[in-house]
């Protein structure tokens, strides 16, 4: 526990405590944009550190370990029910996973491309919330567009593929043992929101 006298140094505590993470401000029209969360410096020259974890969670965490081949298998699974309902939609792709190797899918990231029809991410994720109440997201930002990075001087990048990817992706929500009807309803929404836009 870290306590202070004056609230300006409080204002810096959540920054130190959670690798700078933060929340951007209030009043977006779209809570994803430009992602769920953002990284910010608070005090020049500190580096942001993680102590947001405890006892408990590691306790919890020691446990889970007996079953993270079981929960990494299920992850999988759902991906590739996913992905096989997808099969036939030429807008949606997802990253390449080389031969011999597995993704255990700590988030499901799928890549939209509606250039054809002049659709972008924001015109799907606005269908998939509003209409379809799915609360799709963009969980994280290259790291070179954070402030954090940015005001440590790593601001400055050339990445046109990360550039393309990137602004064209989202996540779907996303958990260990989603049923299969939920899983249906994921793939048929995402299905129903692109056949809105190329009929727009």
């Amino acid at each position: 526990m870290l306590t202070c006298k004056y609230d300006e140094d409080a204002e810096l505590i959540p920054g130190l405590r959670h690798n700078g993470s933060r929340p951007y401000p209030e009043g977006r029209e779209r809570y994803w944009d430009p992602a769920m969360s953002n990284v910010d410096l608070d005090m020049a020259g500190v580096w942001p550190k993680n102590f947001c974890i405890g006892e408990a969670q590691c306790a919890l965490g020691s446990e889970m370990l007996k079953s993270l081949d079981e929960i990494n298998d299920t992850l999988i699974e759902q991906s590739e029910k996913i992905k096989a309902g997808l099969a036939d939609t030429p807008e949606i792709s997802f990253a390449k996973i080389p031969e011999g190797y597995r993704h255990v899918f700590h988030q499901f990231v799928l890549h939209f491309d509606g250039g054809d029809f002049g659709a972008t991410r924001n015109d799907l994720m606005d269908i998939m919330v509003f209409k379809k109440k799915i609360r799709v997201i963009v969980q994280y930002y290259p790291l070179y567009r954070y402030p954090l990075f940015q005001k440590l001087g790593a601001g400055e990048h050339d990445c046109p593929v990360l550039e393309s990817w990137w602004d064209n992706s989202f996540s779907f929500p996303w958990w260990c043992g989603i049923p299969d009807e939920t899983i249906d309803y994921l793939v048929s929404s995402l299905k129903e929101a692109i056949a809105e836009l190329k009929s727009r």
